[in-house]
């Protein structure tokens, strides 16, 4: 049965979805990151679906459950007016739960960002009254942040979670003290779509390529190369590999030694962006969606030192990927032909942030000496 939480109003009523603690997101902002490329985030107000149980629920890239002594429960509620009103952190209507449930929270895509705002029903502040657990992409624990709650100028007690180590999330865990009976959650903002790092082992992915590439050279400190070439793949259209020209994808290099333990991770984020005063990325073969694919060439290696990125679809037999990289001033992650030495085979996976993430194993080790691997 669920508690309520309302009785009190306040008249510094905050907008919905729109006002968070300093420095948290805002509907639909595009926030600018290291890279210097843009990310659009989704704010999840918890009002946009008609009021219904949360256990079970996938809305914009997220799933949610909600368990009681371990078994699935109907009594945490999406969309529901029996909330606090206002808080600092929370607005009605929102996700309102009992205190004695887990809330589970599963992104389809990983994400680096994430913030959520909770209020618990005591009108007194308490120190660790919500625990958030995160856990990365292959859904190894990342840790366990306290929140402590604070009723501020407003009735009931909230407080502001925050993942301020930039680390890429896949899933949370949330779990709640003994203060109060009920509990409130409000304004989910998170990289619905943005690709967030390499998982620690490779993902399921198109794989049918009859023939790959791995070359990573890295004799020369501060000269190393690196080439990976996707081969006689499967069909493939244009717009599996998203679109980089006219959108916003991005793309992701994992590499994946013997074991399948992730050795080597370059991200490129520059969809739309121009590249020595042109633009990065071209469509091949025609304008999106009828084209063939897309060619990206930056001789400043900015992003993870990626100097070339073409994609092609096609027939099969005739799709293809090649990625080089290359060192400049540190541009470039190193260290992977020490880690893959001894491996008997290695798997490398080029994934857009909103296409068909593709992959290829590579078996004939012809060099591994440490400095140097090249697998076909």
């Amino acid at each position: 049965m669920r508690s309520d939480l309302r009785g009190y109003s306040d008249s510094g009523l905050l907008r919905r979805g729109r006002s968070l603690q300093a420095g948290a997101a805002v509907i639909g902002a595009t926030l600018l990151f290291a890279t210097g490329s843009a990310r659009a985030l989704t704010t999840m107000t918890m009002d946009d679906l008609p009021t219904q149980p949360v256990d079970g629920l996938s809305h914009l890239g997220v799933t949610f459950s909600y368990t009681e002594s371990g078994s699935p429960s109907t009594d945490a509620v999406y969309n529901s007016p029996t909330g606090p009103v206002t808080t600092t952190h929370t607005t009605d209507p929102s996700l309102h739960g009992d205190t004695v449930g887990v809330l589970q929270i599963d992104f389809d895509n990983p994400t680096s960002v994430l913030e959520m705002g909770f209020a618990v029903s005591v009108t007194t502040s308490e120190i660790e009254a919500v625990a958030v657990e995160l856990f990365d992409p292959a859904l190894n624990s990342l840790g366990t942040t306290y929140i402590n709650v604070d009723p501020g100028s407003f009735a009931f007690a909230s407080g502001l979670f925050e993942n301020t180590s930039g680390a890429c999330v896949r899933r949370a865990i949330v779990t709640f003290d003994s203060f109060g009976d009920a509990f409130v959650m409000d304004n989910l903002t998170y990289e619905e779509a943005a690709p967030c790092g390499c998982s620690l082992t490779p993902s399921a992915c198109v794989t049918g390529f009859a023939k790959g590439q791995l070359l990573v050279n890295e004799k020369k400190e501060g000269n190393e190369k690196l080439t990976a070439k996707f081969l006689k793949g499967p069909l493939l259209l244009q717009s599996d590999f998203g679109n980089p020209v006219g959108g916003s994808t991005s793309y992701q290099l994992c590499v994946y030694d013997e074991a399948g333990d992730l050795v080597g991770d370059l991200s490129v984020d520059r969809a739309g962006d121009t590249c020595s005063g042109k633009d990065c990325w071209k469509a091949v073969g025609g304008a999106p969606p009828d084209g063939k694919g897309f060619k990206y060439k930056d001789k400043a290696l900015a992003d993870d030192g990626a100097l070339l990125i073409n994609v092609k679809g096609g027939s099969p037999g005739r799709s293809k990927a090649i990625f080089k990289a290359k060192n400049k001033s540190g541009t470039m992650p190193t260290g992977i032909a020490s880690t893959l030495n001894g491996s008997a085979s290695a798997t490398i996976q080029l994934l857009p942030s909103d296409g068909q993430c593709i992959s290829v194993t590579v078996s004939d080790v012809v060099k591994d000496d440490g400095n140097f691997f090249k697998a076909k």
